[in-house]
C-alpha cells in the first residue's frame, strides 16, 4: 500500500467558454459597394451564469473583398453587430472571438 499527498485547488467556478447562436453565412451585393453592411450574432452569453464581462472581436482572412471590419457588443445583451464595407467580388472567411473576463481553469 502506498501514500501520497496532492495539492487540491478550489476555484470559485469551472469557467465554461462564451457561446453564441450559429452564425449563418452571409452574401451582399457589390452592387451598394459605398454603403455599410451588417448583419446580427445573437445568443452570445458567457456559458455561465451571466456575471462575466463579455469581448466580442471580428477579423478576416484578407482585406482584399472587404474592409473596416468590426464588431460592436454592449455589455449587459446577447448580440453584437458585425459591419463591413464591399471592395471586390469574392470570398473572405470571417473570424470571430467571444472572450470574457474570467480565467481559464477548468475551462
Amino acid at each position: 500500500m502506498g501514500s501520497g499527498v496532492l495539492n487540491l485547488k478550489v476555484i470559485p467556478f469551472v469557467n465554461l467558454a462564451p457561446e453564441c447562436d450559429p452564425i449563418e453565412d452571409q452574401v451582399a451585393g457589390l452592387n451598394n459597394k459605398g454603403e455599410k453592411h451588417t448583419f446580427k450574432i445573437s445568443g452570445i452569453n458567457d456559458g455561465n451564469d451571466g456575471s462575466q464581462k463579455l469581448k466580442v472581436v471580428v477579423g478576416t482572412s484578407t482585406d482584399e473583398f472587404i474592409y473596416s471590419v468590426g464588431a460592436k457588443y454592449y455589455e449587459g445583451t446577447d448580440s453584437a453587430i458585425v459591419s463591413y464595407y464591399l471592395r471586390e467580388i469574392g470570398e473572405t472567411i470571417l473570424t470571430f472571438l467571444i472572450s470574457d473576463d474570467a480565467g481559464t481553469e477548468l475551462g
